[in-house]
């Protein structure tokens, strides 16, 4: 396939478009501090995700419809298995408050997922059906302003050289996801065990 297949070509070749959305794969958010960076990608890389290749977000089960499937933050699956061996070893963090399962007190540790940000309670499910690029990288520490989060949360294992653990920065996905992401699969968080073993899709 040809670049201009990109259907977001233009969020990293066209100016301003391309600098407003590495600033947010940087973790820039004008509702943060008013105009702050919190969070986001440690050195941002442009990345072709793969077609006919699952991915996945995890949501708060209040966000709209078109929010959820039109985010811009996702994973791959090979990061979905990581967190999943990584909860299978170690179990729940003690330290890290959880909102919709045992699980989700890793993913949000390693994913420094605040709770003002996210409360993890669906997954989302989206093939990728056409050609979308994203920047990659491993995650920044967050810092969060809910009650939970005021223990210094954001300590994020995937900035050790012993993890590895890739976030993907997709832009506008809302604008596009008809075409790259038709349909989707939006389960309860419960299940997620259940996603990660490929038992759900």
């Amino acid at each position: 396939m040809a670049t201009l297949d990109v259907l977001n070509l233009d969020c990293f070749t066209t100016s301003p478009k391309r600098e407003k959305y590495l600033a947010m794969a940087r973790g820039y958010s004008e509702k943060d501090d008013m105009g702050d960076f919190n969070g986001g990608i440690l050195n941002p890389q442009r990345e072709h995700l793969s077609v006919g290749q699952n991915y996945y977000r995890f949501v708060s089960r209040s966000l709209k419809a078109e929010y959820k499937t039109g985010g811009a933050w996702w994973i791959d699956a090979d990061t979905l298995n990581s967190i999943y061996n990584r909860f299978r070893v170690t179990g729940a963090n003690p330290r890290t408050p959880y909102s919709a399962g045992p699980a989700s007190s890793t993913i949000r540790e390693w994913l420094a997922l605040t709770f003002e940000w996210n409360m993890i309670e669906e997954i989302v499910i989206s093939q990728l059906q056409a050609r979308l690029d994203c920047y990659s990288g491993f995650g920044r520490v967050a810092r969060g302003h809910h009650d939970f989060d005021t223990r210094g949360f954001g300590y994020a294992p995937h900035l050790s050289n012993l993890f590895t653990i890739k976030q993907l920065c997709v832009p506008e996905v809302y604008k596009h996801q008809d075409t790259a992401f038709p349909t989707s699969n939006i389960v309860p968080f419960e299940h997620f065990e259940a996603v990660a073993r490929g038992q759900i899709v």
